[in-house]
């Protein structure tokens, strides 16, 4: 299935319902190009894939988990640093893009795209 402004819209519907209003409870780097975030709303966690993988660029919430490293990349300290337990106050598509925009509200009020 192609991966387009319409299945990303759709995808933002589906990430608003579920973890919008959510606390980030952990993050970590378990790939190079791929983010996971635990997000906890509702006394219910769930799992935010974020990858930026070059064939393979996605979104989606799973249950199942990779290895993280034993020691976290910089870049997923920079991450903890700034967004850990942050608030998901919005999530948008930017335009008609393929971008999703997630406006988090923590320490400094941040917009992550």
């Amino acid at each position: 299935m192609a991966f387009d402004g319409i299945t990303t819209k759709h995808l933002i519907k589906e990430l608003q319902a579920t973890i919008m209003g959510g606390r980030i409870r952990k993050i970590y780097q378990p790939e190079n190009d791929e983010i996971r975030m635990t997000i906890n709303r509702e006394k219910e966690n769930y799992n935010l894939l974020i990858s930026a993988n070059a064939n393979n660029p996605r979104v989606y919430l799973s249950e199942k988990l990779k290895e993280n490293p034993n020691t976290p990349p910089s870049f997923c300290m920079v991450l903890r640093k700034h967004l850990l337990n942050g608030i998901i106050v919005d999530i948008v598509q930017h335009e008609t893009d393929r971008v999703i925009e997630f406006s988090i509200s923590g320490k400094m009020n941040s917009t992550m795209w």
